[in-house]
């Protein structure tokens, strides 16, 4: 560029300002800024994880590190290591939009695949409760708030499920995103806290997950569930429904809270609360693709 003298970096090697949008590096690479909507997504990709959703919803633009590429010979720009931040960015500000990038020439497949896995296996993930109490103690409104809602009913949030520890944090975050999920939340666990005391069970990410969707139905159907009363039904006599029941349905193997596994623990926590109930009588309607499967499932 014009005007602007070369810079060094702190090894006193020479960086090269080539154009007003590239620097060129020590190492052979440079900085450019390309937009997002340019940028191609190869197979070897491992596809969206939860750390896009963090970006996304909690964006701050000095966390934003530069996204590495691969200058192709077909003169495109492919996404080596970057691909939660292009597209959670690519989500907030659209596809024209220019962000920086360190490109590489002269890299095949196999030399960018290998790039990609010393990235991926050097970099130390941080986990969501991690970032959940780095952002509580940051003061962050909605982390602060979860935080609270939990502490108000006796119990405190981990990295894992514990006795007396809600784990899972990740799917906490996402219940609190529903209409009124704070106060599902809260009636979950006081239901979890009424029906099996404060065991490590009470609070498997399956049974809260199911809980919560139970009572987001509920209020979706305009049904007010007392948690003391579904409690007592759901922790003794005839109609009772048991963690272990709920976490590993009928020996089913494979299903988890992310696999359909709380939508299936909602319909059975349903079926129990809608047991010798009249049809006008606070009946809870569920969804048709759990009913059947509850169905099977209790009269095994």
């Amino acid at each position: 560029m014009p005007g602007i003298p070369p810079a060094t970096h702190a090894a006193g090697q020479e960086i090269t300002v080539s154009s007003p949008t590239a620097i060129q590096l020590p190492d052979g690479s440079r900085i450019e800024a390309i937009r997002l909507g340019d940028l191609r997504v190869p197979s070897y990709q491992r596809g969206l994880v939860a750390s896009y959703r963090q970006i996304r919803n909690h964006y701050d633009q000095r966390l934003f590190d530069v996204l590495t590429v691969s200058h192709r010979a077909d003169h495109r720009n492919w996404i080596i290591d970057g691909l939660q931040r292009h597209t959670a960015r690519t989500d907030l500000d659209g596809p024209g939009t220019l962000v920086f990038c360190r490109v590489l020439e002269g890299l095949d497949i196999a030399g960018e695949v290998e790039l990609f896995e010393k990235l991926n296996r050097n970099r130390t993930r941080v986990s969501a409760f991690a970032i959940l109490d780095a952002q509580r103690e940051a003061g962050e409104e909605d982390a602060v708030a979860l935080f609270r809602a939990v502490e108000a009913t006796g119990l405190r949030i981990g990295p894992t499920h514990g006795a007396g520890v809600v784990g899972s944090p990740s799917q906490l975050r996402d219940i609190q995103e529903w209409d009124d999920g704070l106060d599902i939340l809260r009636d979950s666990l006081d239901t979890a806290v009424a029906a099996w005391g404060k065991n490590a069970g009470s609070f498997h990410a399956t049974v809260i997950g199911g809980l919560s969707f139970f009572y987001r139905w509920a209020r979706e159907q305009g049904i007010r569930v007392p948690p003391v009363k579904l409690g007592a039904k759901l922790g003794q006599g005839k109609f009772a429904v048991m963690p272990p029941e709920l976490i590993n349905p009928g020996g089913m193997r494979g299903i988890s809270s992310k696999s359909g596994g709380a939508g299936l623990a909602a319909a059975r926590i349903a079926l129990a609360w809608n047991a010798q109930r009249k049809a006008t009588d606070n009946r809870l309607e569920i969804p048709e693709q759990w009913s059947a499967m509850a169905q099977t499932l209790r009269n095994r």
